[in-house]
């Protein structure tokens, strides 16, 4: 190598800038690393466990009334209630037609709930029916190309075994509206929460309907609920 001296300092020179950026890059990666492991890493885990698990609300059974010789006049009975979380949904023509046909209602009535999904957080469950039928609940599961968003939720409904007798003393029961969620003192009603509108219903609304609970599940990519 005599006479190459300033030929093998360049080589040198070189090896030596490469292996100086290898440890910037090296540096660079172990940086990110530690930031997302020990300072994001909560943050993180907290975003993927919310993308995993739905939140739900558990409704309480609303109270039992009887007569004054214990007889049952009003109670509950088990429903089904088909919901959306709107951050999932596409919200396309063509699948609000197959929604729309699934649930059996007009395309009109379907655009209207639609319409109030979009102005709530995509993240809240917005009712589209309650009380569904068998066939209803049918067309949503096996539907082939699925209904991101769209999911079925255990609820009650009221029974009346006497009918329509004694029904303005009894009154009824309905999803809550803005003034309802407004005027409430316990600052605890939430849209599709259910409360007396009539009658004892109303009168003792406070002690019948109960506090909510909450619950998670898991979901799919769609939003939907995974089948354990």
């Amino acid at each position: 190598m005599i006479g190459r001296e300033d030929e093998v300092r360049s080589y040198r020179g070189r090896v030596k800038a490469f292996q100086f950026a290898v440890f910037v890059l090296f540096s660079l990666v172990m940086s990110r690393l530690i930031y997302l492991q020990t300072i994001k890493g909560d943050e993180l885990r907290k975003f993927s466990e919310a993308n995993r698990l739905k939140k739900e609300r558990l409704f309480s059974n609303r109270g039992t009334l009887f007569d004054r010789n214990g007889k049952v006049i009003v109670d509950n009975r088990a429903a089904f209630d088909v919901v959306l979380l709107s951050q999932y949904y596409p919200f396309t023509k063509k699948t609000n037609e197959r929604l729309a046909g699934a649930l059996k209602i007009s395309i009109e009535e379907l655009e209207k709930k639609l319409e109030r999904a979009n102005r709530m957080p995509s993240f809240y469950p917005i009712l589209l029916k309650a009380d569904v039928s068998k066939d209803v609940i049918a067309n949503i599961e096996t539907d082939s190309q699925g209904f991101p968003g769209v999911d079925i939720e255990a609820n009650f409904q009221r029974r009346y075994p006497l009918g329509d007798i004694a029904a303005q003393m009894l009154g009824y029961i309905s999803e809550v509206d803005p003034r309802d969620i407004k005027n409430d003192s316990t600052k605890q009603l939430q849209p599709g929460d259910t409360i007396g509108k009539m009658g004892i219903e109303r009168n003792y609304d406070s002690f019948l309907r109960g506090t909510n609970g909450i619950g998670y599940v898991e979901v799919d990519a769609m939003g939907r609920r995974k089948k354990s």
